[in-house]
C-alpha cells in the first residue's frame, strides 16, 4: 500500500484511516521499521482531512438591481449565507430559503470560494426571482449563464 492509497477525499474516510494505521503502527512496536511509515502515513491523512475539510465553501449571495437599465451596473447585494455543499447551496436559493429574495432582490449567485485572503471565487450559478401578477411568492430559477450586467463584477460573495 502506498501513501496514495490512502487518499479518497472524503475527510471521514481519511481520519477513520489514519486510526487503522496508527493502531497497527503501535501494535508492530518501536523497533519494526514499518512502524514510522505507517505514522508519517497517518499523520499524512489528518492533515489532508482537515484540508479537504475546510478547502472550499459556496457563498450564496443577493443582489437588487438598483437601476432597470441593461446596461447599468448598479445594484446592491447581499451575501445571505454559505454551505460545504453545493446541492445544499443550490436547493436553498431555489427554495427561496428564509425569503432571501425579499427587499426586491431580483438575483443569487453562488460562488465556490477557497480558502485563504482575497481569494479568486469560481461562479457557478445564476438564479433569477420573477413574482407571478397577484403572488407575493417569487417564482425562482436557474439561469443558463451569467446576466449581462454582471459580467465585469467577480467575488460577489467575500466583496
Amino acid at each position: 500500500m502506498t501513501e496514495e492509497d490512502t487518499h479518497d477525499g472524503d475527510p471521514s474516510n481519511m481520519i477513520f484511516r489514519a486510526g487503522y494505521l496508527r493502531g497497527i503502527a503501535h501494535k508492530l512496536g518501536p523497533e519494526n521499521e514499518d512502524r514510522e511509515w505507517l505514522m508519517r502515513a497517518a499523520r499524512s491523512l489528518v492533515i489532508a482531512a482537515g484540508r479537504s475539510a475546510r478547502a472550499q465553501i459556496y457563498i450564496v449571495t443577493v443582489i437588487r438591481r438598483k437601476d432597470p437599465d441593461p446596461d447599468s451596473t448598479d445594484h446592491r447585494s447581499r451575501s445571505w449565507g454559505w454551505f460545504f455543499d453545493l446541492d445544499d447551496a443550490k436547493r436553498a436559493v431555489l427554495a427561496n430559503e428564509l425569503d432571501m429574495f425579499e427587499c426586491d432582490y431580483t438575483h443569487a449567485v453562488i460562488e465556490r470560494v477557497p480558502e485563504g485572503v482575497s481569494p479568486i471565487c469560481e461562479t457557478i450559478a445564476w438564479f433569477a426571482a420573477t413574482y407571478p401578477k397577484g403572488s407575493d411568492e417569487p417564482e425562482v430559477g436557474q439561469l443558463d449563464g451569467t446576466p449581462a450586467w454582471a459580467r465585469e463584477t467577480c467575488n460577489w460573495g467575500i466583496g
